[in-house]
């Protein structure tokens, strides 16, 4: 049984091809506005949800940045996590959030592995990154901020602050 609707379903609907399918639904405007319309109220109407990771594979990555904390209930972190969450929406990223509970205070090698998989553009951290962790964020090349602690013993960039602006500062230097 199918569950999901393809562009491939809609250019079949449409009579066009699935490349132009493609290019409607991202706007293009090299795509009639009638059959721009036309293609999003097909998409619209069975349901079609965009499939990021095939999206990706065409745009070269996600615009996705993980955050990444050790305790549920501390309201720093939930404020934090709000202010980092609407910087990062306005800059057009989305947020994935983590939970390492491995290592007090720590970034883990063990939940990194998990977040490079997603193929994230950055991480923000409240926790410092074990050695293991330092040398996966390198080899990867994923840029790092750590919050709220100092990230000179780890060489890793740091932003300190306890206010609603913390998030927004952290936001911007990565």
């Amino acid at each position: 049984m199918k569950t999901n609707v393809t562009l491939k379903d809609i250019a079949k609907v449409a009579g066009i091809s699935v490349n132009s399918v493609s290019k409607a639904l991202r706007g293009s405007k090299s795509i009639s506005k009638q059959t721009r319309e036309r293609v999003q109220s097909i998409a619209e109407s069975y349901g079609y949800v965009k499939d990021i990771h095939a999206a990706s594979l065409r745009g070269g990555g996600f615009k996705v940045v993980a955050i990444v904390y050790d305790n549920l209930s501390n309201p720093y972190y939930n404020a934090m996590l709000n202010s980092l969450y609407w910087a990062l929406q306005n800059a057009g990223y989305e947020s994935m959030v983590f939970v390492d509970n491995h290592s007090v205070g720590h970034l883990s090698d063990v939940v990194l592995k998990r977040i490079i998989s997603y193929g994230v553009s950055g991480v923000f951290t409240f926790l410092s990154p074990s050695v293991e962790a330092q040398k996966l964020l390198k080899t990867n090349k994923i840029p790092v901020v750590l919050i709220g602690r100092d990230g000179e013993p780890t060489k890793t960039s740091s932003v300190f602050s306890n206010d609603y602006n913390g998030g927004r500062l952290a936001a911007k230097t990565l």
